[in-house]
């Protein structure tokens, strides 16, 4: 796509729009069961962002029926994840333009490897941890940029990045530092305000609690306009508990700051705001704003954006529903197919989308919507 013309739409759109955001008053939800069972990205090229999963990190192909006016590629990770990747042309045009989105992403991160102008870029703040066995050594054969990144805190691992072609998104994978220095993968060192003495032994207790789960899935990233909004949100309707993150809180000038949340099935969810790494100054909110002022959950509007989704099985959608209603949260709810009911829900404030699979609601109806690229065969475990 023409380069001059996602930059103008992009940046005029985002800087024009004064939007008022709303705040919720959230109260204390209980534990349900939620089971992490994978995502789906929006993708500008979804054979390649899959094939990425497939070389380096051992992924195998799944085969969906074809979607009319799209595109999508699915994997399956250690038998455990579903990955499905989605370009999606038949949705109504949206702002800022996907296409254009994904290709300033994929340029940030390069400048950060190539250009040396930054080390870091907000857009690596979208990541999944992951325990799961990645060839270093065939992605530096061919050239995937992979780097290490330190803050300085005393953490004994290194936490290697890299970037998932063709997305909004990144990988962060946990190997000790004599593996990192022996692939002499890049090195870089934020300079991002995190915090280095733990005076009072919160954050190594939380870090310890949650050594358990570095196999596999550990935690979910998220760019967060808004990362005290996401944390009582998860709180409030799934019932995650709130861990000590690493960055001053309030913000302050020049740094990042972060809320931490761990749900009960042990995954961990990071929602950071690092605006001293954005792309211009207040493109964050101002991209976040942009993209929730067109999203109409309740008017069974479907937008692309919410192609980036987490997802979770749960026996009943019921709990959940019957939470957001309480909190006057839209919602939407869709039958895919084969029995499975799909709920998508953003948190409030922030350009971010859960999607809770089962077979089962009785409290609400499904929007009379047919989404094909929604339809995943019964892999997703939401059938009974």
């Amino acid at each position: 796509q023409d380069a001059s013309r996602c930059d103008k739409r992009a940046d005029v759109t985002l800087m024009q729009l004064g939007l008022k955001v709303q705040r919720q008053a959230f109260g204390v939800g209980s534990d349900i069961e939620m089971r992490p069972i994978g995502r789906t990205f929006l993708s500008t090229d979804p054979k390649a962002s899959a094939a990425f999963f497939i070389k380096y990190l051992g992924a195998t192909e799944k085969q969906f029926p074809v979607c009319s006016g799209a595109e999508r590629a699915a994997v399956s990770l250690s038998s455990e994840l579903l990955l499905v990747f989605i370009k999606d042309d038949s949705l109504p045009a949206v702002v800022p333009d996907p296409g254009c989105l994904v290709s300033d992403a994929a340029k940030s991160v390069a400048k950060v490897f190539l250009v040396n102008e930054s080390n870091y870029s907000s857009w690596m703040d979208n990541h999944d941890g992951y325990g799961y066995d990645f060839d270093y050594q065939k992605a530096l054969e061919d050239d995937i940029l992979v780097g290490v990144w330190d803050h300085n805190d005393g953490e004994s691992k290194a936490y290697p990045r890299v970037y998932i072609p063709h997305t909004l998104d990144s990988l962060e994978l946990s190997v000790n530092a004599l593996d990192a220095t022996a692939f002499q993968l890049a090195e870089f060192t934020q300079d991002d305000c995190r915090i280095q003495e733990d005076r009072d032994g919160s954050y190594s207790r939380d870090r310890a609690n949650s050594e358990a789960n570095e196999l596999g899935w550990n935690k979910a990233t998220f760019m967060s306009a808004r990362p005290k909004d996401a944390a009582d949100f998860a709180i409030s309707v799934f019932g995650a508990r709130e861990m000590t993150a690493p960055y001053p809180w309030p913000l302050q000038p020049g740094c990042t700051t972060a809320k931490w949340v761990s749900l009960p099935c042990g995954l961990r969810l990071h929602f950071v705001y690092a605006p001293e790494y954005e792309r211009v100054p207040g493109f964050i909110r101002n991209f976040t704003d942009t993209v929730l002022s067109q999203r109409e959950l309740e008017a069974g509007r479907f937008d692309q954006y919410m192609y980036n989704s987490v997802m979770f099985a749960v026996d009943s959608l019921d709990p959940i529903i019957t939470r957001l209603r309480a909190l006057a949260l839209p919602f939407l709810l869709l039958a895919p197919g084969d029995g499975e009911l799909a709920l998508f829900v953003t948190v409030p404030g922030n350009d971010i989308t859960f999607q809770l699979r089962s077979s089962h609601v009785s409290v609400a109806t499904p929007q009379d919507i047919v989404m094909c690229t929604q339809m995943f065969d019964g892999a997703t475990g939401g059938q009974e």
